[in-house]
């Protein structure tokens, strides 16, 4: 491990575990920045059993800049390596950097900090981003602009945040110090699935988010990844800490009750889908009932959750239709 130095105004935290496919890119798409400050690269690895070390230990042994590297003696889990990784960090901005995904834009980190020098009330900025589908080799570009989505800027986005969360977590950069004083990482391990969620969710409620127009970060999505789980089983999971991680805040800080109905609407509604893929007629019939507006196609998805037989000709209904979309 060596140490950093020369007072880093920037951090970036990598954190890895088993990504010897991706890490090299990663990792260079850091190095590569061109800035006009110091920097420094934290990269916490959460005991790796492929080459993924390795392969970051040789980047390392040519790099003349500053970096912290370790190696957890024992695999921690992603919220306790990325508590790690930020407990190690010096800087006065946090940018991440998961080990997956990789900065197409080697100007990444000089916009980011010409944002806060212009910004200096906002406590996190994001970006938009590019997708890369693992699966299809598929590249999509500029994914907000594209789908054209209500950027979450401003003082006043928890109510927006707790509808959809537009934050990609490899586009963001925030301040150490806001993190430090209202981010439990602890807590959110101990209760919920996703640590960036919750995080923006809280910080929402303490400090100006801002936005910066250009795509700054290339997300690859892999199937069966925590965020992007391919079973049925996973899915409900992941669904149910979601929808966990909003009521936990909608009872810190409130909400309005409009609000409150259409997460509770969406809710039900994503239970309903995945209960017809499943054939679960118990809980198809507990999310129908608890939805109060029901659209035509609600009526399939509960009726295809009885029988086999029905759910064959709801699905070859949807698919004449074009409209079946299971999460």
């Amino acid at each position: 491990m060596k140490k950093s130095n020369n007072n880093p105004l920037f951090s970036i935290v990598v954190i890895t575990y088993n990504q010897q496919n991706y890490i090299e890119q990663t990792l260079k798409s850091a190095i590569n920045q061109k800035v006009d400050f110091n920097f420094e690269i934290i990269i916490s690895d959460d005991c790796s059993t492929d080459k993924t070390q390795e392969i970051i230990q040789n980047i390392l042994n040519n790099y003349k800049g500053n970096y912290i590297f370790n190696k957890n003696s024992k695999n921690l889990g992603v919220f306790l390596n990325y508590k790690k990784a930020l407990n190690l960090c010096k800087g006065k901005y946090i940018s991440t950097l998961p080990g997956d995904d990789y900065w197409q834009n080697p100007n990444r980190l000089q916009l980011q900090k010409q944002f806060f020098d212009k910004n200096p009330d906002c406590g996190l900025v994001h970006s938009d981003c590019d997708i890369l589908y693992t699966a299809k080799n598929k590249l999509v570009k500029n994914h907000h602009k594209i789908n054209r989505h209500n950027i979450l800027t401003g003082n006043n986005i928890f109510e927006k945040l707790l509808l959809n969360n537009l934050i990609i977590a490899q586009t963001v950069c925030f301040k150490k110090l806001v993190f430090d004083k209202h981010i439990d990482l602890d807590y959110y391990n101990t209760n919920f699935m996703m640590e960036d969620y919750p995080m923006w969710l809280e910080l929402s409620k303490h400090t100006k988010f801002g936005y910066i127009d250009e795509s700054l970060a290339t997300y690859r999505i892999i199937d069966n990844s925590l965020g992007h789980p391919t079973t049925i089983k996973k899915r409900f999971a992941f669904l149910e800490s979601y929808f966990k991680v909003k009521q936990y805040f909608i009872n810190k800080y409130g909400c309005s009750n409009n609000i409150q109905k259409q997460i509770n609407e969406e809710y039900h509604l994503k239970r309903l889908k995945l209960a017809f893929a499943t054939y679960n007629k118990d809980i198809a019939f507990a999310s129908f009932n608890s939805i109060t507006q029901k659209k035509f196609d609600y009526w399939f998805y509960y009726m295809g959750s009885k029988s086999k037989l029905i759910n064959k000709i709801v699905l070859f209904y949807f698919k004449l239709k074009n409209r079946i979309n299971l999460i």
